[in-house]
């Protein structure tokens, strides 16, 4: 179960109501709620303007309606999961933009149009269809794969600037 949480250009929160629902589920049933911080695949910007209700905002929300609330498995780089004494279930925050693991991310891409990215808020990345064209050797491919790497940025978030794709599925994001 999942959802995703934004405010409209009214600064209404949608979905915010129904975050006590899906807790009460775990109540009596052993499942796993996740919430959905509003992921950046949008093509009207919501998520740059920050203009959504985010994770440290539902976490908010949370803990002032379940004080006792207590933390359990979970990555601090992905995801952060929670049960309350004496419920079934537990609910898991998966923020999207407002968590920064870019220190520690270690994968590439290959998008559709044959450009490899090191991340993805790069925004041109290095071209291997040309050589697959080309019938280059494996030499020069691997070649190309050192030359996206070697462009990695440390935080990808902070070094797009204010450079910002129509929709992070583009890239498959």
């Amino acid at each position: 179960m999942a959802a995703q949480f934004f405010t409209n250009s009214n600064k209404t929160q949608y979905n915010s109501n129904d975050i006590h629902r899906f807790i009460a589920l775990t109540k009596e049933y052993p499942i796993t709620v996740r919430f959905i911080e509003l992921q950046p695949f949008d093509d009207h910007q919501v998520w740059h303007t920050g203009k959504f209700f985010g994770a440290h905002k539902i976490v908010e929300l949370l803990r002032k309606a379940y004080p006792d609330m207590q933390p359990v498995h979970g990555n601090e780089h992905h995801y952060e999961s929670y049960t309350i004494p004496h419920y079934k279930g537990l609910f898991t925050l998966i923020p999207a933009y407002t968590r920064n693991f870019c220190n520690s991310c270690n994968k590439i891409r290959l998008t559709h149009d044959g450009t490899i990215r090191s991340c993805l808020y790069e925004n041109e990345g290095v071209p291997l269809l040309p050589l697959l064209r080309a019938h280059e050797s494996h030499e020069a491919l691997v070649e190309q794969f050192h030359a996206a790497i070697l462009t990695k940025p440390i935080d990808g978030k902070h070094a797009a600037g204010s450079t910002v794709r129509t929709s992070m599925s583009e890239i498959g994001g």
